[in-house]
């Protein structure tokens, strides 16, 4: 896993647990971890694909506007998050590259903090649309 803050590693052990989809992302925009549910939406799987940059995680999805528009990161919740230093939601759609598949969802993001307040990143989580 790497050297990370003691909250990181504490989120990451709660997400773990969690039923709901769950990304962590660090201050570079990196999804540094994300769950079991979440795998089964993007398609991957943490123990094989590790820590995914940006560019990386364009290769296996895309985020979309519901009109089909992809989303760029700064403009999306996670970006957002961290940007204002206060939680964000918006209504996204998810495509996996590999086979097209596409799920509705919002997206609710929240900054990730450490004690005095220091920036870690972002916690986004998937709640999907039936």
């Amino acid at each position: 896993m790497g050297q990370h803050d003691i909250e990181v590693i504490l989120m990451r052990q709660l997400a773990g647990h969690l039923v709901v989809p769950v990304l962590v992302v660090n201050l570079g925009m990196d999804i540094v971890y994300y769950n079991e549910a979440a795998e089964e939406i993007l398609g991957l799987r943490f123990a094989e694909t590790g820590k995914l940059s940006t560019a990386e995680a364009r290769e296996h999805f895309l985020v979309l506007d519901a009109d089909g528009s992809a989303i760029p990161p700064k403009a999306g919740p996670i970006y957002s998050a961290m940007r204002d230093k206060h939680a964000h939601t918006r209504d996204i759609v998810l495509q996996r590259v590999s086979d097209g598949r596409q799920q509705a969802m919002q997206a609710v993001a929240f900054p990730l903090l450490a004690q005095g307040d220091r920036e870690l990143g972002t916690v986004c989580m998937l709640w999907v649309k039936p």
